[in-house]
């Protein structure tokens, strides 16, 4: 996916405070017809390399990642970043 560089973000520092500064972010995944979207608020890893966070099994997201056993690629949106 082409990404801008004025929106490519890798300095781990700034995406810690990014996170801590606002850590509700929208969970996008798609389907076959659509993409589902769902708040979730998350964290980065120690390590830096992954977001973790939570979503209820009720939730249509949550629904569409347990059903693969690879899980589902997904797009975090933060937002107020």
């Amino acid at each position: 996916m082409y990404q801008p560089t004025v929106f490519v973000v890798q300095d781990l520092d700034r995406i810690r405070a990014m996170l801590l500064r606002a850590p509700l972010a929208q969970i996008v995944v798609s389907t076959d017809d659509s993409f589902l979207a769902t708040p979730a608020p998350l964290l980065l890893d120690a390590s830096g390399t992954k977001l973790i966070g939570h979503l209820a099994k009720p939730n249509d997201v949550g629904r569409r990642a347990l059903a693969s056993a690879d899980g589902v690629p997904c797009v975090a949106h933060l937002h107020g970043c």
